[in-house]
Formats: structure tokens, C-alpha cells, sequence
């Protein structure tokens, strides 16, 4: 006799519960807040596109073009990364997913913070600097608004209430900096052929990167201590930022700043994340 379904698939029954309701369509204010995201990652990501694939046959060429070719490729690729994530967040909202609302009001409110900041460190740009940090900010506030004040948007999402969001949206901005880190890695490896000391830390990258992946499974699977590991790679991650630049001084440190802090407070301090990490408990053992 064949088992059961929900013993078949692993527990999950392959009918809908009773009074179960499919998810509903995505309200207009989600729709738009996607088509903002989907735009502003297609023209971040234009320049990956357009410069840096006409330079990857240069990989291949003297010693001069590899060098020339990784290092404007890892700039780019900086770039592009985070015009795939703000793409990959749209389609997170379009799914009303909470974890892709987290990181929506996360980075916007990051980008919101970085444009006041830079307005006040330089002087540099005149009016038409100004007028472009004022669009930026005020799109940010909307996007924030949108994605959390409206009724029909919090029905919307209050769909995606047993998931730890918290454990989630780290897991994703891990596997967003290991994809990253072992990118730069390889693209540090033809460099090499200027310093040896560019390979020893192209290798030492795509390491790390590939640790932080790994994360990932004990993060999933609700151990203690890799909720620790992964606070202190965040930290340690900060920290090296602030030291690498003199201090938290351009827009990027401080979207990474900002991810950072976020995932540590969603991590630590929503009850979803507490639950899924059970505390400890030792047997009592009589006298």
C-alpha cells in the first residue's frame, strides 16, 4: 500500500487545506512599485551590459588586457549585481512575499539615507545634482509608503505569515554577497599576472564567498549557532568596509551598512526568527 501524499512529498499534502484562500492578484500599488524596481535595475544594469560584455574576449588577450579587462569588469559587475537584486525584489513584491517587502523598505530607506549624506558632504553638482537627490529620495519614500501603509497591501502580504522573514532575507543578501565575492574573486585571478598577491586573494574571496553560501543550510535548518556565525560575518563584513574606506563615506558602503544592520535586527529581534531558532534546552537530571 503507497504512502500517504503528505508522507510521500515530505509532509506537505498535496491538496489545499480546508478554508484555505489563493493568494490574490497584487494590488495596483505593489504593481507599481515593481515597474519602479524593474526600471531603475534595467538602466543599473545597462552598463554591465553594454560595457562590460564586449570586454570579456579581453580576458583572453595579453597579460596588459586581462589585467585591464577584470579590474573595469569588477566595477561594473558591482553595478550590475545590484540591478539583478532590485529586479529580483520586484518579482519577490509580485509574489507577496514579505521577505521581498523587508528588503524593498531596507534598501530604499538605505538609498534614502545616502542621498541626504552625500548631499551634505559635498557641494559639488549645483542645482541639477539637487533636483536628481530629491527625485531619489522622494521615490524612496514612496516605495517605503506604498509597500506598508496601504489596507489592500497589508492583506496582500499578511498571506506570508508562517515563513521566518527574518531568516529568509539574510539568507537572500548571504547568497546576494557570496554570488558577489567569488565574482570578484575570479575576475581577480587574471590580475595575477601584474602582482602574484592578486591570486592569494582572489582564492581567499571566492573562499569566503563560498562560506557564505554555505550559511545558508545550517542557517535553514534553525541552528543556534550559525545564527551567531552569521551575525559576526555581518559585523566582521561591516567592518572591514569602514576600515577598507576610511569610513562609511559613499552611497555603496553605506547600502551595505544598512543591509547589514537590517538583517541583524530582522534577524534577532522579529518573533519569527526567535521561534525559529529554539533556545537551548538541557536535561534535567536527578540527584
Amino acid at each position: 500500500m503507497p504512502p500517504p501524499p503528505s508522507a510521500a512529498y515530505g509532509g506537505y499534502p498535496l491538496s489545499a487545506p480546508p478554508g484555505y484562500r489563493s493568494r490574490p492578484s497584487p494590488p495596483p500599488a505593489i504593481w507599481l512599485v515593481s515597474a519602479i524596481l524593474v526600471c531603475t535595475g534595467a538602466l543599473v544594469l545597462y552598463p554591465l551590459l553594454r560595457y562590460g560584455v564586449p570586454l570579456v574576449p579581453h580576458l583572453f588577450g595579453s597579460e596588459f588586457e586581462r589585467a585591464f579587462a577584470a579590474l573595469v569588469l569588477a566595477a561594473l559587475l558591482l553595478i550590475g549585481c545590484f540591478g539583478c537584486a532590485l529586479i529580483a525584489i520586484a518579482v519577490l513584491l509580485l509574489q507577496g512575499s514579505k521577505v521581498g517587502r523587508g528588503l524593498a523598505c531596507v534598501t530604499s530607506s538605505v538609498v534614502a539615507f545616502s542621498q541626504l549624506f552625500e548631499g551634505q558632504a559635498t557641494s559639488v553638482g549645483g542645482a541639477q545634482h539637487s533636483a536628481a537627490s530629491i527625485a531619489i529620495l522622494l521615490c524612496c519614500i514612496a516605495i517605503v509608503l506604498l509597500v506598508t501603509l496601504p489596507l489592500d497591501v497589508r492583506a496582500y502580504f499578511a498571506h506570508d505569515a508562517y515563513r521566518p522573514v527574518g531568516v529568509i532575507a539574510t539568507s537572500v543578501v548571504l547568497s546576494y554577497m557570496g554570488v558577489v565575492t567569488i565574482a570578484f574573486g575570479v575576475l581577480l585571478l587574471p590580475v595575477s599576472s601584474l602582482a602574484g598577491k592578486y591570486a592569494a586573494y582572489g582564492l581567499l574571496l571566492i573562499a569566503v564567498g563560498v562560506a557564505l553560501i554555505a550559511a545558508n543550510r545550517p542557517l535553514h535548518a534553525g541552528v543556534a549557532g550559525a545564527r551567531v556565525f552569521v551575525s559576526l560575518v555581518l559585523v566582521a563584513y561591516v567592518v572591514l568596509l569602514a576600515a577598507v574606506e576610511g569610513g562609511m563615506q559613499t552611497p555603496a558602503s553605506l547600502l551595505a551598512l544598512g543591509l547589514c544592520v537590517g538583517c541583524l535586527a530582522m534577524l534577532w529581534l522579529l518573533p519569527s526568527s526567535n521561534a525559529h531558532f529554539p533556545a537551548r534546552r538541557y536535561p534535567i537530571t536527578g540527584s
